[in-house]
């Protein structure tokens, strides 16, 4: 069974044996990360989310910054388009 995502260090991976549940916040032992309890539980299950549906190749799913399309996002978009996407498919 892996370790409560609370307990985990999304740092380094070290786990804690034990933590009472009204400690809200907590340091690593191991590599001296300060961690809010419920940051690091949402931080360790994104990554557990994104290791069980990533490529099997061991390609990295994080997000570089940049949109699919080149070129700048429009400054406001329609109510259409936040429900559909973008009207037109210039980058497509």
């Amino acid at each position: 069974m892996p370790a409560r995502s609370t307990m985990r260090c999304s740092g380094c991976g070290q786990v804690l044996d034990e933590m009472r549940l009204d400690v809200r916040t907590w340091t690593c032992p191991k590599c001296g990360r300060e961690h809010d309890r419920d940051v690091n539980a949402a931080v360790n299950l994104l990554a557990d989310g994104l290791r069980q549906l990533g490529p099997r190749d061991g390609g990295d799913l994080r997000v570089d910054g940049e949109g699919p399309c080149p070129g700048a996002a429009p400054a406001q978009v329609s109510p259409r388009e936040a429900r559909s996407g973008p009207l037109t498919s210039d980058c497509l």
